[in-house]
């Protein structure tokens, strides 16, 4: 009795072993939005040296066979975005089916707090037009969602933890604010399912989302804070690359969304050349040197709310500033969303400002130019400083990309600062040397002979100063001091 009974537990273990469905990852679940037109994976785990079969309902029909730990993957070619769910059947000799599945455009969005705040808000924050959107987000079922699971590890991990979601109030109540608007945009362009991946983690900087040889040059990264469990995850070097970028490697995305930097205002010095590196990381990672990354100025915050001199603490951020507007200069396809007239006076100690949907919208706005064939017709960023000249008390400034001129939201421009010799910078007076003119002059009847200019370059200063499209001048400084 004894042995018949263990016979039967060994037929079923072997049983098992050999008929046992495959695992999938996360990411590869129903509801999920594969990249259209293009080449994307499907992998996961089944028993080593098993022989998986795929079959898609648009006709493709690959083969694999699982490598001696059990991994396999297989590439598929997706037709053209489509409304109409698709389904994918994987088996080892007992098949798993993924439904509801659409074709259309994919984006991963990441970053800290301003990328993780949902629509239902953060602490005392709330975001603009945020009911209005999780009301009516039932009526945009091809709008799909996956939330990752904010996850540290010292080591790279294979899987995430979250799922596909399709668009409705409880989801999107949840979901990134500027992550779900920037599909609402993208959707109302294209007119093509939309999925959006979200990995972020408030409070994170730059170094966790790396891995350790993208910084391995850096001196004022210490890699080895990532082994320290008394030290916060969002002050750790690898931990959220390991446990929320490397699993998500091999999911076909069509570009990157980014919002990050307020944690590195200490460190700004060396700002450009980690996004750089990450950049150049994460393309390598997907297997395209030239994937879109869109970036997030960010807003403007009263971070040395504690001084009231003018101390280099009062421009902490706006040195941030000015390296994520040199990554531009560093990098091909890249594009930052300046925010600089997106913040409420009120908003002075408010880290995570409401007006999320522009954010998205100005976002759209380069995917179009620069991914969707806009040819370059859209406008994605204000005027940029290139030249001051003095003339007496007058300094006269030219900038690049003005072809439309400047228009401001009052009768005078605000914003602008000028010094003289001294270093003391005074709030000036600025306005078009005449009324066609796109150059601008800036004067103060405290400084008789001008030897600098700044445009909202404090952490928390707001301008007013626009191009026709209502892109804003952006924030900039003549001096180097």
């Amino acid at each position: 009795m004894r042995r018949n009974l263990l016979l039967l537990v060994l037929s079923v273990f072997v049983t098992g072993s050999v008929f046992g469905k495959v695992t999938l990852p996360a990411l590869v679940s129903d509801n999920m939005v594969l990249q259209q037109k293009t080449q994307v994976k499907i992998w996961g785990w089944s028993k080593p040296d098993a022989s998986i079969k795929i079959s898609t309902s648009w006709g493709e029909k690959p083969t694999t066979t699982a490598d001696k730990e059990g991994n396999w993957k297989v590439t598929l070619n997706t037709p053209a975005a489509s409304f109409n769910p698709q389904t994918i059947t994987v088996s080892d000799g007992e098949p798993v089916t993924i439904k509801n599945i659409l074709i259309g455009e994919v984006w991963l969005c990441s970053g800290q707090s301003n990328m993780e705040m949902t629509l239902k808000g953060m602490w005392s924050s709330g975001v603009i037009g945020a009911n209005q959107a999780i009301a009516e987000s039932g009526a945009h079922p091809d709008i799909r969602l996956f939330n990752v699971k904010q996850t540290s590890s010292v080591k790279p991990q294979k899987d995430c933890v979250g799922k596909w979601e399709v668009s409705s109030p409880p989801v999107v109540k949840s979901f990134s604010a500027i992550g779900y608007y920037y599909a609402l945009e993208l959707q109302k362009i294209l007119n093509v399912p939309i999925g959006i991946i979200c990995s972020s983690w408030g409070g994170t900087i730059i170094e966790a989302w790396m891995d350790a040889e993208s910084q391995k040059n850096f001196t004022d990264v210490d890699l080895n804070l990532v082994n320290n469990e008394k030290l916060p995850v969002f002050g750790k070097p690898i931990s959220l690359y390991n446990g929320m970028i490397a699993p998500l490697v091999n999911y076909s995305v069509k570009g990157f969304l980014w919002y990050q930097g307020e944690s590195n205002i200490n460190r700004h010095a060396t700002y450009a050349d980690k996004m750089v590196a990450m950049i150049k990381l994460w393309r390598t990672l997907w297997g395209d040197d030239n994937l879109p990354f869109f970036y997030a100025e960010i807003a403007p915050f009263n971070y040395a709310s504690n001084r009231i001199d003018m101390t280099k603490e009062q421009i902490l951020a706006a040195l941030l500033r000015e390296q994520q507007k040199k990554v531009m200069t560093m990098i091909d396809n890249v594009g930052m969303v300046c925010t600089n007239d997106l913040v409420f006076p009120y908003e002075r100690n408010e880290v995570h400002p409401s007006n999320k949907p522009e954010v998205a919208r100005r976002f759209s706005y380069w995917a179009v130019n620069s991914v969707y064939e806009g040819a370059n017709s859209v406008s994605v960023l204000g005027p940029q400083f290139k030249s001051m000249k003095i003339e007496g008390n007058k300094a006269l400034l030219t900038f690049e990309d003005n072809d439309g001129g400047f228009v401001t939201s009052r009768e005078e421009m605000t914003g602008f600062e000028i010094a003289g010799a001294d270093s003391i910078f005074y709030t000036a007076k600025a306005g078009k040397e005449n009324p066609f003119s796109r150059n601008l002059v800036v004067t103060s009847d405290k400084v008789s002979l001008p030897v600098a200019v700044r445009y909202c370059f404090r952490n928390f200063q707001l301008g007013n100063v626009a191009n026709p499209y209502g892109q804003p001048l952006v924030p900039f400084r003549t001096d180097n001091w």
